[in-house]
């Protein structure tokens, strides 16, 4: 969200805030927190400009997501999750 805000594509990053929070919803349950709310209202700042590798670095996180390790790093969270409720 922050890599579309930031180059100024805004409908962009609200699409994938949208998708954002209906995955959290449907995997975890909860909403996502505040900061991740505000990630597509974030502007480039005129003075900086983006890192030579930003768009390397954005497409891979692109892909890692499209390759389900999103989903593997979700699971992960459950079990820690359920470890920790198990433990208590």
């Amino acid at each position: 969200m922050r890599c579309y805000a930031r180059s100024g594509d805004r409908t962009a990053a609200r699409r994938q805030l949208a998708a954002c929070i209906a995955l959290f919803r449907r995997e975890l349950g909860l909403d996502p927190s505040a900061a991740v709310y505000r990630a597509p209202l974030e502007v480039a700042s005129p003075a900086r400009e983006p890192a030579v590798g930003a768009v390397t670095v954005a497409s891979a996180q692109l892909e890692a997501g499209e390759s389900g390790l999103a989903q593997r790093g979700l699971g992960l969270l459950r079990a820690a999750s359920g470890d920790i409720d198990a433990a208590a």
